[in-house]
């Protein structure tokens, strides 16, 4: 068996009690190792609920706990690349631009340096822009949630002096 035909490497230990199903159910698929079948060593596409997603393949030992043997399966592991958080802040041309502007589909994204052209591409300045907007987004959202719990604390305390003046 060749490991270096994988991305990574993890072991598991399944006790009596549960089933491959309960320990694999974070990936989108799995099957048993078959020696004779060659496996994607890189990033590859797969379909998944419809929609097209990219995947590593991970080897995954499994000892079955009273009989102490080992199989070992092979995992497809969804890729997320470090900035796909960032993409939907993306400051580039292409992405700043309205749809109806015709100079936006002028450019390719690789061109301008957006985040969604991959790691080669992407300009540097892009990707500390859109972490400082997500940053301050983020930053918001707590505001607000805190705002908004303040005036459910508000509210709720003025009913229940509102009902207490009632009772007495």
């Amino acid at each position: 068996m060749d490991h270096n035909e994988f991305q990574a490497s993890i072991f598991k230990r399944l006790i009596p009690e549960a089933s491959l199903d309960d320990i694999f159910y974070q990936y989108d698929f799995w099957e048993e190792f078959d020696p004779l079948k060659n496996y994607e060593r890189k990033i590859y596409c797969r379909k998944f609920k419809n929609r097209i997603k990219n995947y590593v393949n991970i080897l995954c030992s499994v000892e079955f706990m009273p009989e102490r043997n080992i199989k070992y399966y092979v995992l497809s592991e969804r890729y997320r690349p470090t900035n796909e958080k960032l993409i939907p802040f993306c400051p580039c041309f292409k992405c700043s631009c309205s749809r109806i502007n015709p100079l936006k589909y002028v450019f390719c994204e690789c061109c301008v340096g957006c985040l969604k052209s991959g790691e080669y591409f992407l300009n540097k300045n892009y990707l500390h822009e859109a972490k400082e907007t997500l940053l301050s987004k983020k930053k918001k959202i707590n505001k607000v949630k805190v705002f908004e719990i303040f005036f459910a604390l508000t509210v709720t305390s003025g009913l229940i002096y509102t009902i207490f003046k009632l009772l007495i």
